[in-house]
Formats: structure tokens, C-alpha cells, sequence
């Protein structure tokens, strides 16, 4: 995918672009791995869940 700006990537994202959605994960995997530790240990089920979240507003997500 070409370099475009984050608000470009999720205005696709959320159209439904799976290229965008993948380049929007990876813009934010540091931030959704930080938040994916219980007890100094990564929580692989926490991670999933935190993505799905992120997955589900990210298609409501409307930028104007």
C-alpha cells in the first residue's frame, strides 16, 4: 500500500479496505501490545480481544 496519512487510511479502513484496516493495525500494534500485559506476561486472549474491539469501531469510524 502507498504511504497515505492516517486519516486517509482509516476513511478507507472503514469503508472496508482490507489494506488500510492492515495498515492502520500496524500503525497502532505497539499501543494494542502494551495494553495486551497482565502480571509482566503478554495475555494472547487480551490481545485478540483488544483487536476486535479496535476492528469493530474502526468500521463504524467516520472521519469528516
Amino acid at each position: 500500500m502507498e504511504n497515505i496519512d492516517l486519516a486517509e487510511a482509516i476513511r478507507r479502513a472503514s469503508a472496508g479496505d482490507t489494506d488500510a484496516i492492515v495498515d492502520v493495525i500496524s500503525r497502532y500494534r505497539q499501543l494494542i501490545y502494551s495494553h495486551s500485559y497482565i502480571n509482566g506476561e503478554i495475555d494472547e486472549d487480551l490481545k485478540q480481544f483488544i483487536l476486535l474491539c479496535f476492528l469493530k469501531k474502526l468500521t463504524k469510524f467516520t472521519i469528516k
